[in-house]
């Protein structure tokens, strides 16, 4: 009996072909990261005084679309006396090198500390030729400064003309101050 079973799969085995060519990955289609580094840290110190630090839990090249994939990202500027002046946080994002547009997913905040302004959402866009920022219609969008809450779907921001917009069910509170007068 097992010498019919050894001469059955011997018999199906040398019957099949395989064809290892059409396996092989071209570089125009690579689906795997050229280079993954995992708990990425990235400093930029100019006269002796830290500006920028990228920190990530996993980055991922994609040379051929020109895309860095990271996950768990923090991002933080500073001024010259070493204070955080932005920070922004991302679950995942996508920088394209060739245009340095950023897709992010999953929750993200962004704070400018110079301008006094939070933003909570996820699934943000920026635009960098534009200086835009959007996040899909359904996605709720918080923006918070010391005297103002809003909220609402269908977020967008233009840094040129410094205006924000939402299409989707709008709500929040501003306070301004009396001069006294």
């Amino acid at each position: 009996m097992r010498i019919r079973i050894a001469l059955l799969l011997t018999g199906l085995l040398l019957s099949c072909s395989f064809n290892y060519e059409e396996a092989m990955w071209e570089p125009s289609t690579r689906e795997y990261p050229n280079m993954t580094i995992e708990h990425l840290s990235h400093r930029v110190v100019q006269d002796g005084a830290l500006l920028l630090s990228v920190t990530a839990e996993k980055a991922e090249e994609y040379r051929d679309a020109q895309i860095l994939a990271v996950t768990g990202v923090l991002f933080q500027e500073f001024d010259r006396e070493g204070n955080v002046v932005r920070q922004a946080r991302a679950a995942h994002a996508r920088f394209h090198r060739d245009t340095e547009d950023i897709e992010t997913e999953g929750e993200v905040e962004v704070q400018d500390r110079t301008e006094d302004i939070t933003i909570r959402g996820s699934d943000f866009t920026w635009k960098k030729k534009e200086r835009s920022i959007s996040a899909p219609p359904g996605v709720e969008v918080e923006i918070q400064g010391e005297d103002y809450r809003l909220r609402g779907t269908g977020f967008s921001a233009d840094a040129g003309t410094l205006s924000l917009r939402f299409t989707g069910n709008p709500q929040g509170t501003y306070t301004q101050e009396e001069d006294g007068e």
